[in-house]
């Protein structure tokens, strides 16, 4: 683990570990996890509508910007690609896409029931983000 590029794949790939324990253990349904979500179900509704506040919030917006914006990044990495005549924009945004997936899942999974103060948390964001910037650096320089 001498670069940044193969500490952040380790921190990926152990986020996504978690993540997958987390989701596991809470398919075993051992502990009511709807009280940890802070907004109690009503019957008969869906899960994803509690979780996104329901039809009336705008929430279908943020998920289609975030579809779009995949899309985007992923067709800009691609010709971006042919134009360069690189792999390596393409491999900058699987990892982007990776990375912060898990990280996303990650935080939420940590900031849940509010346990960890969200100060606590923001350290773990900002060495996130310079651990990112590193390895991206690190990938387009050739020494990850």
């Amino acid at each position: 683990m001498n670069t940044f590029f193969r500490i952040a794949i380790f921190l990926a790939l152990g986020m996504i570990m978690f993540n997958l324990s987390v989701a596991f253990v809470n398919g075993l349904g051992i502990f009511d996890s709807s009280e940890a979500v802070g907004t109690g179900t009503i019957e008969g509704e869906d899960a994803i509508d509690t979780l996104s506040g329901g039809e009336f919030t705008g929430i279908d917006n943020i998920w289609d910007l975030a579809l779009y914006g995949s899309i985007i990044g992923g067709v800009s990495a691609v010709t971006l690609a042919f134009l360069t005549h690189s792999t390596t924009p393409i491999g900058i945004y699987l990892f982007g896409a990776i990375f912060w997936t898990s990280y996303l899942s990650t935080f939420t999974i940590f900031s849940t029931g509010g346990y960890i103060p969200i100060d606590f948390l923001n350290l773990f964001h900002v060495g996130s983000i310079l651990l990112f910037v590193a390895a991206v650096i690190g990938m387009l320089t050739g020494s990850g």
